[in-house]
């Protein structure tokens, strides 16, 4: 799991690197707006959390917000009042949180982010592959090993698995992990390239059909 939190706050940064830490996650503390359009491609977070008292307002995150894509957002402020919820939820939000808050509701709120953005099935096997999926805790097993995966990778494999042995087209599998955000087609093949690696030695064989898409299926002995 990876956050990344933009504040001016250095506390707050703190905090949220604290928090992560006590959860192994990692997290990236930026008090620099103008860095995020690098960070999101850099970093590729699973969660943002935008201290928006501190970074100008909910105007700047309604400008920037297209740049993060798919990726889940939490807005923090000190009040919660139905002006700043409304604005927030028009501004693309997933999730608000009232500061100051506590490393154990900071947690609590992004599990939720993730998890309603996660398919119903908590738990999906696919016995072919071998492999099991958990869209709760974002992790995936190859014949009962463990497979470390960066989230988009994670969102990669699930569309993949979802259609088990049949091409996924290219635009099709791109919309569904980065959204309507421009993201060059090198970034895709970058994370394919990745899962291959990954999955080559475990029986799963990740393809592709020249100018169509990529399929998941058995390794063909």
């Amino acid at each position: 799991m990876k956050l990344l939190c933009l504040s001016e706050d250095e506390s707050l940064g703190k905090q949220v690197c604290s928090a992560a830490d006590e959860m192994q996650w990692t997290a990236l503390w930026v008090h620099d707006r103008g860095n995020m359009p690098g960070l999101l491609n850099e970093f590729d977070p699973d969660l943002v959390l935008v201290d928006v008292a501190q970074a100008a307002g909910l105007e700047w995150w309604k400008q920037a917000g297209g740049s993060v894509g798919q990726c889940a957002t939490l807005l923090l402020d000190w009040e919660l009042k139905e002006d700043f919820l409304t604005r927030a939820l028009e501004a693309g939000a997933d999730g608000y949180l009232q500061k100051p808050f506590s490393n154990p509701l900071l947690v609590a709120k992004v599990k939720a982010v993730l998890r309603r953005q996660a398919p119903s099935a908590a738990r999906r096997h696919y016995p072919d592959l071998g492999v099991m999926i958990d869209n709760e805790r974002y992790t995936v097993e190859a014949h009962g090993r463990p497979v470390a995966l960066t989230m988009t990778e994670f969102k990669i494999l699930r569309e993949l698995a979802a259609n088990e042995g049949q091409v996924v087209p290219r635009a099709g599998l791109q919309n569904k992990v980065f959204g309507p955000s421009e993201v060059s087609n090198r970034s895709l093949d970058v994370h394919i390239c990745s899962l291959r690696k990954k999955f080559k030695s475990l029986g799963v064989e990740i393809g592709s059909v020249r100018g169509v898409g990529y399929r998941v299926s058995p390794c063909r002995i």
